[in-house]
């Protein structure tokens, strides 16, 4: 009896055996048959460490990321570094900042192939959208010429000739202030300049300094012609008053209101997703997919070109939210999207630690993401492998044999079952409900409604839950289970 015991257990252990291996070469739940690419990011300054980076990883990532600053314009480090990794068994992938657009493209057209379908694409730019709702965003317009986005909000632009010069800046609140320099020449030399300083106010006052800059001049010759040189400057006080007839005024606050590009949330999208594509059309790259992370606006991150986003995981939302936002974006817009998991601390040890670490990675696989990233990088690389640790190491060694490598595991898992949808061209940083609207406004009226009721649809769904837009381009009617308007009560 004991002995037919045995053998009925070996056969069945045979038989399951048996089953995995047909199951997993058929495809049904082999990981390998989905594409899926996990690894850590470089952002050092030299090839010798990328290499050490390399080594240690090798074993248990498939991708490596070239995410460095310095070594973007070092086309040979570039390619020393990408022929390791893929002699390695690594997929490549490099990164180029937004100013170096014409150096990714020298890059690009000097490219031989060399890496075939190891190299993955091109890493261009960072938080796009995460600049236009925190810092500075630069735009360029036919008629205003450079149009500047500050982090407080306010839009910047310059015009002007050769004895005025205009200087117009938009505050949030509807503020507009002119800042006008009107100079007095004699021959080659300005011999008094006026600073005029008018603030237009939302509720019609209308506020003017004025304070005057005197030049004293001497004259001299200068390769034989007369001319005049500056020897010293004398400012009269200012004196600040309320201006009461507007027809002393250069400008009244409708036409300068009237020149401004962004007033509302649709020119502010299509200003984004110009300004976002900009470089990317003035320096194409020949069949290259393009990628970059974000913490907000991944949306019209696709809308502007990207083929991929990674949305960074360890900021102030939570993981689910942010795996809506890209996935539900990428499921609609039909491209793929990624998560990088980022720093969770601004000083040492920067990273979460490795069991978090771990915890988003297989969050991120069972949600359905393409690549799953770690960000490596602090001011002070000065540890062998930057700010990872072994602890680090170990979880990503774990994901991979736990996860990626096991055949009952199966990417994308995790199905969207329900979509909450935002309002049309609606550019919130989603973090709080007081949060900025396209880095310029805050959010007034209805759209104090989103937060609630998006927290609501997130408790009800977690990870199944997809973020998308009011877009007729994209609808998500007939895509989801469920499908909740910003709007919606009840």
């Amino acid at each position: 009896m004991k002995q037919k015991v045995i053998v009925l257990g070996i056969v069945a252990v045979l038989l399951v055996s048996s089953i995995v291996t047909v199951l997993a070469t058929s495809g049904v739940f082999n990981p390998k048959n989905e594409e899926f690419y996990v690894g850590v990011t470089y952002c050092g300054d030299n090839v010798t460490d990328a290499k050490l980076l390399i080594d240690k990883v090798k074993d248990y990532t498939n991708l490596f990321t070239l995410q460095s600053g310095p070594l973007q314009y070092n086309v040979s480090a570039i390619n020393e570094i990408g022929d390791y990794a893929v002699n390695a068994g690594l997929y490549y992938i490099v990164f180029f900042g937004e100013g170096s657009a014409s150096s990714m493209q020298y890059w690009n057209e000097s490219y031989d192939g060399r890496w075939n379908s190891s190299f993955l694409g091109v890493y261009f730019g960072d938080e796009p959208g995460g600049k236009m709702l925190d810092n500075e965003r630069e735009f360029y317009d036919p008629v205003l010429g450079s149009i500047m986005k500050y982090a407080d909000g306010s839009l910047q632009w310059f015009m002007g000739n050769g004895s005025e010069y205009y200087d117009v800046r938009c505050f949030s609140d509807g503020t507009i202030r002119l800042q006008e320099t009107l100079y007095n020449p004699i021959i080659d030399i300005v011999s008094e300049t006026t600073h005029l300083t008018t603030v237009y106010y939302p509720n019609g006052t209308i506020i003017q300094t004025t304070y005057i800059e005197t030049h004293n001049l001497t004259p001299i010759t200068r390769l034989g012609y007369n001319s005049y040189q500056v020897t010293s400057t004398d400012s009269t006080p200012s004196v600040t008053t309320i201006v009461t007839d507007n027809s002393t005024l250069n400008y009244t606050y409708n036409t300068l209101w009237n020149l401004l590009p962004i007033k509302n949330s649709t020119q502010a999208k299509d200003w984004f997703i110009h300004g976002t594509n900009l470089p990317m059309e003035r320096y194409p790259l020949q069949n290259v997919t393009y990628l970059t992370s974000d913490y907000g606006l991944y949306w019209y991150d696709y809308l502007s070109g990207y083929d991929s986003v990674l949305a960074q995981l360890g900021w102030n939302q939570t993981d689910a939210q942010a795996i809506g936002l890209a996935r539900g974006a990428a499921n609609l817009q039909d491209k793929s999207w990624g998560t990088i998991i980022t720093w969770k601390y601004t000083q040492e040890p920067y990273l979460a630690s490795g069991q978090e670490i771990y915890n988003q990675m297989r969050q991120s696989y069972e949600c359905g993401a393409k690549y799953v990233v770690v960000f490596n990088y602090a001011e002070n690389m000065t540890a062998p492998y930057g700010t990872l640790k072994e602890d680090h190491f170990g979880a990503m060694q774990r994901f991979w044999n736990d996860v990626v490598k096991n055949p009952f595991e199966h990417k994308g898992s995790t199905k969207a079952e329900a979509a909450f949808v935002l309002p049309k061209n609606y550019g919130g940083g989603m973090r709080s409900q007081n949060d900025t609207v396209w880095g310029i406004w805050q959010p007034t009226g209805d759209y104090t409604q989103i937060w609630p009721n998006l927290q609501n649809a997130l408790k009800a769904h977690g990870d199944k839950l997809d973020i998308v837009y009011d877009d007729p381009a994209y609808p998500a009617a007939g895509r989801y289970s469920n499908v909740y308007y910003w709007n919606q009560t009840g």
